[in-house]
């Protein structure tokens, strides 16, 4: 019994490390990182109306600052965006958003799952004298995304997004997916759809892509994906 416990053990790294080429992707001896960023997410609208020029319903939400919690293959990130509301322009109104994202990434497979609800838009009409605020107007959207990577043993997702592995030699791969989203729009009187204040839409399709990540160094590189 205990042979056999013996076997298996040793056996596991060799099937995990087994799974990709060692030339190309490294691995660290970690499993929790956190990181601290800078970003700006953000929902917008366009609405097309025929013989006019389209509408866009913007938010105006500042830069946020926040951080990430890495767990092995899983980011979670949290944004905290007051402390850059100087940043927003007063003109603009004020808008209140939820936005949370959390992230896979599978040594085949990668997924996203996202929740975002703004409320508090305003028009841009490429003019900022004209500027049309729209409190009362919301958007709330949930959706799936995910991806499939072919070239999986020598492309890591991971040493890009999770830094739980690192990559060696520059690497590249097709990635192919599909998503699902629902997505609501509701206003009291800014948006009109069919003669109704609010719009249900449910939508899924494919996807593909080239995703590539490029070393420049030992401690240094570039990844990009289309």
């Amino acid at each position: 019994m205990k042979r056999i416990a013996l076997i298996v053990v040793l056996l596991m790294p060799i099937l995990a490390y087994g799974q990709v080429d060692s030339t190309y992707i490294g691995f660290y001896d970690k499993d929790l990182g956190i990181k601290g960023f800078v970003a700006k997410d953000f929902v917008n609208m366009a609405q097309e109306i025929k013989g006019q020029d389209d509408k866009v319903f913007l938010p105006n939400n500042p830069v946020s600052v926040g951080a990430g919690l890495l767990i092995y293959n899983s980011v979670i990130n949290f944004g905290y965006g007051y402390g850059f509301d100087f940043m927003r322009d007063k003109k603009k109104g004020k808008t209140k958003s939820f936005d949370f994202q959390y992230h896979y990434y599978g040594r085949k497979f990668v997924f996203d799952i996202a929740l975002q609800r703004y409320k508090g838009f305003y028009l841009d009409n490429n003019d900022s004298d004209k500027i049309t605020i729209h409190p009362d107007m919301s958007i709330r959207m949930y959706g799936v995304h995910g991806l499939y990577v072919l070239n999986n043993k020598k492309f890591s997702y991971r040493a890009t997004f999770s830094q739980s592995e690192r990559q060696l030699k520059s690497a590249g791969s097709f990635v192919v997916g599909g998503g699902i989203y629902n997505t609501k729009i509701a206003s009291d009187t800014s948006f009109v759809y069919d003669r109704k204040n609010v719009l249900r839409n449910f939508q899924f399709g494919v996807s593909g892509g080239y995703a590539y990540n490029w070393v420049l160094g030992r401690y240094w590189f570039i990844s990009g994906s289309t």
